[in-house]
């Protein structure tokens, strides 16, 4: 969320300030579901290719009331970042509100609320040991391009958008018309743009591929500065190494 890899202290006394802010139904259980880096994938089928997107979304939240309030998807932005967003920032946004669309919306009617067996018992047992990852509850889903273009009234009436600033809790709501889904023919124009960069992408992998993979670091946490932080001396280089 930050634009570089230090933490101001400034800043986190701003966010300290700010938590007040925070819809008091966001955090409660009996009111909203809410889910942080969701990681969801995508498989949307083309006439002549098929898209598979990746897509982790900050935040979702899924009010106790659905389908009657939408489903909230919050992307946190800070700095330069908290703008309107221009066509790369617009297409990102159109692949998470599909990607909630495919993988979340109708798992949305069966959410159950209030606290689970973990909540109420983990101040008081050890965390668990996992010996291996379980995929079943991963967000995988399939979608023919067209079946996209028809939900345009899920898309506009079900699924809310909006770039958040964690540390002053400001708001930037993002409308569905701003990101090309308002319309059948605007959610086709996108998916036929997606489906050019798609075949381009396979056409000329050998090429592209040494282009989008390098060994420079793409994501690293940040790090909080060590001057006055609850007195601590530790070293604080580097504190995970990128993902990619």
């Amino acid at each position: 969320m930050w634009e570089n890899d230090t933490i101001p202290l400034r800043d986190l006394e701003s966010f300290f300030n700010n938590t007040s802010r925070i819809p008091d139904k966001n955090l409660n259980p009996n009111k909203t579901l809410l889910i942080n880096e969701v990681l969801s994938i995508s498989n949307i089928f083309f006439n002549d290719s098929n898209l598979q997107v990746p897509t982790v979304i900050d935040e979702i939240c899924i009010p106790e009331d659905f389908p009657k309030s939408p489903i909230q998807i919050i992307d946190y932005k800070t700095g330069k970042q908290f703008k309107k967003p221009e066509f790369k920032e617009k297409i990102q946004i159109f692949l998470m509100m599909s990607a909630v669309l495919v993988n979340v919306l109708d798992k949305a009617y069966s959410v159950k609320f209030g606290l689970n067996e973990w909540d109420i018992v983990h101040n008081t047992r050890d965390f668990p040991f996992f010996t291996k990852r379980n995929l079943r509850n991963n967000l995988i889903g399939n979608i023919y391009f067209y079946e996209i273009i028809n939900c345009v009234r899920q898309l506009n009436e079900n699924i809310k958008f909006a770039y958040v600033n964690p540390i002053t809790q400001e708001r930037i709501d993002i409308n569905t018309e701003d990101v090309y889904l308002d319309s059948e023919k605007s959610i086709k124009d996108i998916l036929m743009y997606l489906n050019s960069v798609n075949k381009f992408y396979i056409k000329h992998k050998d090429i592209v591929k040494k282009a989008l993979h390098t060994n420079k670091y793409l994501y690293t946490l940040p790090i909080f500065p060590t001057e006055n932080f609850f007195k601590d001396t530790v070293n604080n280089k580097v504190i995970q190494l990128s993902l990619i």
